[in-house]
């Protein structure tokens, strides 16, 4: 899997900070500061979910490893939750030993927030002290609504953790030495001295602490860390395909950050697909929702969309197609009203969110060079509250340029470029036709893959 060095992935430990490293990663940063916010969420993604170290209890006992060098199994589970008084990005967490979920040795809420640095990003830590009220409260997550300070510990701003990305792996530590807290088993302080290391599917870590006297307290005595996996929920058998993406909203000449935009893709037994998509395009003050359900061959079943746009809420629409009439019923600031229209056999709809434009092309054949127009029931979504969220039909004149492999920060994908209305390009990949790209050159914009995981 990985190369190890002292214990460490490879890549992370030659990214450990010299002075030659912290050059080269401040360049690294001050290029891609527009990435603060995907890097943000990709973090909260990664950290999301059920982790555990039972592969490494077994390669410790056919390794034969000594008291010094072996590991204890360990769970963590780290939960994303709505807590506003702790800040945008917060998670539960539960972490249990010897694989017994009674057997909890931590509670904690976690808030991360970018630091004014403009490089890490800080995991302030408090400390639940009832494990009986908040047990197992990742499974319903209003038992928190109410929690305040008499339920926690905070721990002091010493010991705040510090995430940095590096590459395709976030690495944090607490400042070294500086984090000393009471033990509540033996009443000495202590000095913690935690590391970690997170990448899409692993967690890493170094869990130790040091007495008054700097001699060992807890954690791994030989320095190895605990190696845990996220482990996959229970298979769900009408998904059996399925992938999450973010984007980026940006300008294309100078990257300036407009927005960003999450999906999840599921994939059906009949072959039909739904997606959920969720965008933030801040630079216009508009939040769309919508889910869009297409067919095996990508022909649309179904669409429900929400917005919100600069002058307030639009009102939400659902439409339906039953053959050949598409069906609108729509409520909002304009009334409330249903609307039907024929259709073509071939046709898509946009709802102005980017992952399913690939979905668009469903129908034309990628030879290079092919060209024709496209029949796209475009959705109403100005910001004009008055005009109900409808739809017409349109033609979109395309073009086939070609297959291209191109690169992004969620990856290195093969493509087919298209050309659509003369100006605006887009890159699309793979059996779910998801967009990697899009620019729009007339009107300096980017739309690009960010962040993206499959199975």
């Amino acid at each position: 899997m990985f190369q190890k060095t002292s214990g460490w992935p490879a890549r992370l430990a030659s990214a450990l900070p010299g002075l030659a490293g912290l050059l080269i990663f401040g360049t690294a940063n001050a290029q891609l500061g527009e990435h603060r916010n995907e890097d943000l969420n990709t973090l909260a993604h990664w950290l999301e979910g059920h982790f555990d170290n039972s592969q490494q209890l077994l390669d410790d006992e056919r390794r034969g490893a000594g008291a010094d060098a072996s590991h204890n199994r360990i769970d963590m589970v780290f939960a994303r939750v709505s807590l506003p008084q702790f800040g945008p990005v917060v998670f539960f967490s539960q972490q249990y030993s010897g694989g017994d979920p009674a057997r909890i040795f931590r509670q904690a809420i976690y808030s991360i927030v970018p630091n004014a640095d403009g490089r890490r990003y800080d995991m302030t830590i408090h400390l639940l002290l009832d494990h009986e009220k908040y047990r197992d409260a990742h499974l319903d997550a209003t038992r928190l609504k109410n929690i305040d300070s008499d339920d926690m510990k905070t721990l002091p701003p010493e010991c705040v953790f510090h995430w940095e990305r590096r590459i395709d792996q976030f690495y944090g530590e607490i400042s070294k030495g500086d984090c000393k807290i009471v033990s509540p088993r033996s009443g000495n302080e202590l000095t913690l001295l935690d590391e970690f290391y997170l990448r899409n599917g692993e967690l890493w870590f170094k869990d130790q602490g040091t007495d008054h006297e700097g001699n060992h307290a807890y954690g791994n005595r030989a320095g190895i860390p605990y190696k845990l996996k996220k482990i996959s929920p229970p298979k769900n058998s009408n998904i059996v395909r399925e992938a999450r993406g973010v984007y980026a909203y940006r300008t294309l000449r100078d990257k300036t950050h407009r927005g960003s935009e999450y999906f999840k893709l599921f994939v059906h037994p009949d072959g039909s697909r739904t997606m959920n998509i969720w965008h933030d395009l801040h630079a216009k003050d508009a939040q769309f929702t919508v889910v869009l359900r297409v067919a095996a061959d990508f022909r649309p079943l179904s669409a429900f969309v929400s917005y919100w746009v600069e002058s307030g809420y639009k009102g939400n629409s659902t439409f339906r197609i039953q053959g050949n009439t598409l069906t609108t019923s729509t409520i909002g600031p304009a009334g409330s009203q249903t609307r039907s229209v024929e259709v073509p056999e071939h046709f898509s709809i946009g709802t102005h969110p980017v992952a399913a434009d690939g979905w668009h092309q469903w129908y034309v054949d990628p030879e290079l060079g092919s060209a024709g127009a496209l029949n796209l029931f475009s959705v109403e979504a100005s910001a004009d509250l008055e005009k109900p969220i409808l739809g017409q039909l349109v033609q979109m004149p395309y073009e086939v340029i070609g297959n291209e492999v191109i690169s992004t920060p969620a990856g290195t994908f093969e493509t087919v470029h298209y050309r659509l209305m003369g100006s605006s390009d887009v890159w699309i990949t793979g059996e779910d036709r998801l967009l990697v790209r899009m620019t729009m050159e007339r009107f300096d914009r980017e739309y690009l893959l960010m962040d993206f995981e499959s199975r």
